[in-house]
């Protein structure tokens, strides 16, 4: 007899047969209804849709699986890339933290946190997640990047350098770690490795966007580390960059005034010049109103007094010197600071923000809004700053003899640090006027700082407040105060070194001495231009 249907199956020859087969089935039964691999698909399906931009999808996935395995580490991790995405950082911080909470070992996660940490502002514990995730995944570029620009942004210039080099050993052409390399490295004085890495990144594919950035880093470094026509590239620059950056035009009026000057023909480069400040000039008017008040304020509570030095005790007395190199933007600090660090014990800190992170936690400490500036933090906290400043200073330069720091922010400080800091002394460098106040015009800042930098007058104005605040704290505090001039460090470096060394108490070491590069007499093509300038 034929069957009456198609649709037959064999039955088990035997019982034994027919328990493994309903075995089977109810394992391929269990597989397709576990409550983890169902979790799974859905994760799957909400992070597909966010990638495709559907986030309300998405989102209301994730929250159901929450709602049902509050646990459950994808969950998270993808709520939180979701709300990154729409740039509500809070609550992608909660996502986050949550999940590196019960994943601590998960690298992604961690950076992740980190990039929600700098959407937040708080650098500190942006670095700190990225130094967990480099430990967790030492051989990702990324995270060596990422960490590199917070370090960067935090003017930890020789921690920085160190990631993107990393960075560029394992992805030689990772986008604009060669780029910002070489411009950490023109902060640490590093003037050829610095030419190294920009040369590098112009040669990078991955540069195109960012051509003019480097040709402007490139345009600040002395003339004897370039090898290349300023003019040329800037050329092709212009036919190749993206000129939506609204300061393409004021980036290669600086530029091309440089590569002029170079090149003897000081009245195009002068022309240059002032065309590319007069932008940031008149975009800052009013902010450099406020800051002439903010110097006027700190010039009068300067010459007030009232300011002593802190006294050496049994427990400071082994502490390092803290060694403040201060002086206007372009006087020389940095290139003081190399020479300086040939005394025996010298660690260099460079722009280091210890004086602000220091403030910062004793104003968070003691309840306080969070305060960046000394001179706005109660006096009645002067001990607690001292602690934790000495904590800071420890860190960084334990088993030292003196930690140096440039930040150019420090001039109004200096009454405050006195009294505060153990160990305190302030170098204060001095230049030629002309030469300075040509220096600073052929600068463009970072945005929304020095607002002074692109008006002739007002720099000149800037220069000689800065140098009646060094005479002042001079003449309060001589004893751990002492100034030196840009022009004999380059004439003399080795008497201006033993003058150091005699100030701190500390020994010049035998190594011989570095080349500093002098920059002396820059401005005298342009005397008449700056003359008439100032009294327009």
């Amino acid at each position: 007899m034929q069957p009456e249907s198609n649709d037959i199956r064999m039955k088990p020859k035997n019982r034994l047969q027919r328990r493994r087969q309903e075995k089977h089935v109810r394992k391929d039964k269990a597989q397709v209804t576990s409550p983890v691999a169902a979790a799974h698909l859905k994760l799957a399906k909400a992070d597909q849709l966010r990638k495709t931009g559907k986030l309300k999808q998405a989102q209301a996935i994730c929250q159901g699986l929450l709602e049902k395995h509050p646990d459950y580490v994808g969950a998270l991790h993808t709520l939180g890339l979701i709300c990154m995405e729409t740039d509500n950082y809070w609550a992608a911080l909660s996502y986050f933290v949550r999940a590196a909470m019960l994943n601590p070992k998960d690298w992604t996660i961690l950076v992740n946190l980190a990039n929600v940490y700098l959407g937040l502002g708080a650098q500190d514990m942006a670095a700190h997640s990225l130094e967990q995730a480099r430990v967790l995944k030492h051989d990702d570029p990324n995270i060596q990047f990422t960490l590199g620009q917070v370090y960067e942004a935090q003017q930890e210039y020789e921690l920085a350098a160190e990631c993107f080099e990393e960075a560029l050993a394992l992805d030689p052409d990772y986008p604009g770690a060669a780029h910002i390399l070489g411009g950490c490295c023109g902060h640490l004085g590093q003037v050829e490795r610095a030419a190294a890495s920009l040369k590098r990144a112009l040669k990078s594919p991955q540069t195109t966007m960012h051509r003019l950035q480097v040709l402007y880093l490139l345009s600040q470094l002395p003339a004897s580390v370039i090898d290349i026509d300023l003019l040329d590239a800037l050329q092709h620059a212009y036919a190749t960059d993206d000129k939506k950056d609204p300061d393409f035009e004021t980036r290669a009026g600086f530029i091309r005034g440089a590569a002029l000057h170079r090149q003897g023909r000081h009245d195009e480069a002068w022309q240059n010049l002032v065309e590319a400040n007069k932008g940031p000039n008149a975009r800052y008017i009013d902010a450099y109103k406020k800051e002439l008040e903010s110097s006027q304020r700190s010039m009068e509570s300067a010459k007030a007094g009232g300011f002593s030095i802190r006294k050496p005790s049994p427990e400071t007395d082994t502490l390092p010197i803290s060694l403040f190199i201060l002086g206007p933007s372009r006087s020389g600090k940095t290139t003081m600071e190399r020479l300086i660090s040939h005394l025996d014990g010298v660690k260099r800190g460079y722009e280091n923000r210890i004086v602000e992170t220091a403030v910062r936690r004793t104003s968070q400490l003691c309840g306080l809004l969070t305060i960046d500036s000394l001179n706005s933090l109660p006096s009645g906290l002067d001990e607690k700053f001292s602690e934790i400043y000495v904590e800071e200073l420890m860190a960084r330069a334990d088993a030292t003899r003196a930690f140096t720091n440039t930040h150019p922010g420090r001039i109004s400080n200096v009454g405050r640090l006195a009294q505060t800091v153990p160990n305190s002394r302030f170098i204060f460098v001095k230049r030629d006027l002309n030469d300075i106040v040509f220096r600073i015009f052929t600068k463009q800042y970072r945005a929304n700082t020095n607002y002074y930098g692109y008006s002739i007058k007002n720099i000149s104005n800037y220069v000689s407040w800065y140098y009646e605040m060094v005479d002042t704290w001079i003449n309060t505090m001589p004893e751990i105060c002492l100034t030196l001039s840009y022009e004999d460090m380059h004439t003399d470096p080795g008497e201006t070194l033993n003058r150091a060394a005699e100030f701190c108490g500390l020994e010049v070491s035998g190594s011989k001495l570095p080349p500093l590069g002098d920059d002396t007499g820059c401005a005298e093509p342009y005397l008449t231009f700056l003359q008439h300038a100032r009294s327009a």
